[in-house]
């Protein structure tokens, strides 16, 4: 035992003076070193020294990988197994095997020798001594990484466990962090949410990050965790009870800096606003300005400002609440995140269907898009994601809404809208929603002279005509593209292409079909030889002459 204890403290002292690498050259000079603590195990004293070493050591993937070749891998999780109960080898192992299980092998290996269940069992040995619990939580956050360890932690208990170390420790900050860290990886999955009893978990999370509001590192796990269990709509309902919201807005606040911390908040209060109840909550504590602030603090941030995109077009529940938005910036806020970041489709989809629904608010609004750039931006992300419904939904309804202004109208043609408009009408045939919208924002572009010179070509005719009889159910569709029919007729040359293609016999369809569509019936009144009586149950204009284009806008809220 004496030369035992004279190799490990002297491989210890020269891991403590940095002179590690001396000590672990001469070849075997590491198998020699398993080979003996193995020989050891039932020694407490030598298990400690040794799992010291191996803590020490596993700095770096090489000599990770150099100690679990040798075998101390195995070594370390057989010492933690059989002396849990000493606290020297279970804090020293702990952190031993959080440090080589940062290479996935290493990893999956303790996770499948049993690694989870042996922290577990030495957490509910030493719940009482922090310094111990933060170390065995730390390794067990790294092993929750991995998704069947995570699982694993689920199935033995390992929820309730940990949050009874919190609640144990809540002045102590490594334990809120390592055992929040945790709890984000449970909440990821369906499969490991089904372990946690979620109104302790959120009350838990809360406390924790009222406590330690300074504390990036525990806000950032916090809000992580709280984002995915906000995915579930109920669950979403017991965080905003508990006072989830204001846990979250307070951490932005107190955070800015930490990108962590602003995509998990910016995330969580995404999820969250699906439910119009609880975003108003939202607006009412602040989360407007939240997002507001940390979109301008993190701007080159892709994957953040989707989350503060989505977050803002959830919030869009009520025209106060859009005015809210409107007020602090938002329409810029998402029109410089697109624009910044044309690569990034979720953000595009996002970003356009919020500027949707706040362009409905009025004509400030629907000229604040304008004069952000939204125009150019907005036709550019349809181009480019022309395959995107999404997208394409959210350009053509926020098209559809500002070009009732004439000379937004104009600005759209000239950035190429028609083109954009057409390609989705084409491309998304089959989706009453993209057409409707789309064919919606031609009529109002139609309602100006360039519109009108910009789109009578066959190919725009023969698209919108196709979207009226692959669509014969949806009114919306049928409105919106009698209303551009219409506007493209009050010219000699956009008349004989509608008859041509085949206008006329789709408009009686939709007449016919839809009963009381003003559109329809007045499209059908101009287009008819000498106005020959409809076949349609729908009234004649009472117009003799056709009328001048007219500005179809229809706010597109749907």
């Amino acid at each position: 035992m004496t030369l035992l204890d004279d190799v490990l403290a002297s491989v210890r002292a020269a891991a403590e003076d940095a002179q590690i690498e001396l000590c672990l050259r001469p070849v075997g000079a590491v198998q020699r070193l398993v080979a003996i603590a193995n020989q050891f195990m039932e020694s407490a004293r030598v298990q400690g020294l040794f799992v010291k070493v191996v803590r020490d050591v596993c700095i770096t993937d090489d000599r990770c990988a150099m100690v679990d070749s040798a075998g101390g891998v195995d070594v370390v999780i057989e010492a933690v197994r059989q002396h849990r109960h000493v606290a020297e080898v279970l804090t020293a192992g702990a952190s031993a095997l959080r440090n080589v299980c940062e290479l996935d092998l290493i990893a999956d290996k303790v996770i499948r020798k049993g690694g989870v269940q042996i922290l577990l069992g030495g957490l509910t040995c030493h719940a009482a001594q922090s310094t111990v619990v933060c170390k065995a939580a730390g390794a067990l956050w790294g092993l929750s990484v991995q998704g069947h360890g995570a699982v694993a932690i689920g199935a033995a208990g390992g929820a309730d466990t940990l949050i009874g170390c919190i609640n144990l420790h809540p002045a102590h900050v490594e334990v809120a962090a390592c055992v929040a860290g945790v709890m984000r990886n449970l909440v990821a999955s369906d499969e490991t949410k089904e372990y946690i009893a979620t109104e302790r978990a959120i009350e838990a999370l809360c406390k924790a990050a009222n406590r330690h509001l300074d504390s990036a590192l525990v806000q950032g796990q916090v809000v992580g965790a709280l984002r995915n269990l906000s995915l579930d709509e109920a669950i979403a309902e017991q965080i905003a009870s508990s006072g989830g919201i204001e846990i979250m807005i307070a951490a932005s606040a107190a955070h800015p800096e930490s990108s962590r911390v602003q995509m998990g908040v910016a995330g969580a209060l995404r999820n969250m606003s699906v439910n119009e109840a609880v975003a108003d909550q939202i607006a009412t504590a602040g989360g407007i300005d939240t997002l507001v602030v940390a979109s301008r603090a993190h701007g080159g941030a892709a994957e953040m400002l989707s989350e503060v995109a989505g977050a803002l077009w959830g919030l869009c529940v009520s025209s106060e609440v859009e005015r809210a938005i409107v007020a602090a910036d938002g329409i810029r806020v998402l029109v410089d995140a697109a624009r910044e970041h044309p690569s990034h489709a979720r953000l595009q989809a996002r970003a356009a269907g919020a500027l949707r629904k706040l362009s409905m608010c009025d004509e400030s609004t629907r000229s604040a898009v304008s004069a952000a750039g939204g125009v150019a931006i907005l036709v550019r992300s349809s181009l480019r994601y022309l395959p995107d419904a999404t997208v394409q939904a959210g350009v053509a309804g926020t098209l559809s809404n500002i070009s009732e202004d004439s000379e937004i109208a104009d600005a759209v043609v000239h950035a190429g809208g028609v083109d954009a408009l057409l390609g989705a009408l084409r491309a998304h045939a089959d989706k009453p929603r993209v057409v409707s919208r789309a064919a919606r924002a031609l009529a109002n572009l139609m309602a100006t002279e360039l519109g009108r010179a910009n789109v009578t070509s066959a190919g725009a005719v023969i698209a919108l005509i196709a979207s009226s009889n692959r669509q014969p159910d949806s009114s919306e569709v049928q409105r919106s593209v009698a209303a551009a029919l219409q506007n493209l007729s009050t010219s000699e040359a956009g008349r004989a292409l509608i008859i041509r293609n085949g206008g006329v016999e789709a408009l009686e369809a939709a007449a016919h079909k839809h009963t009381g569509l003003t559109e329809v019936a007045r499209a059908l009144h101009i287009l008819r030889p000498n106005n020959a009586q409809p076949t349609s149950p729908s009234p004649p204009s009472s117009e003799d002459a056709p009328p001048p284009p007219y500005s179809t806008f229809l706010p597109c809220g749907v």
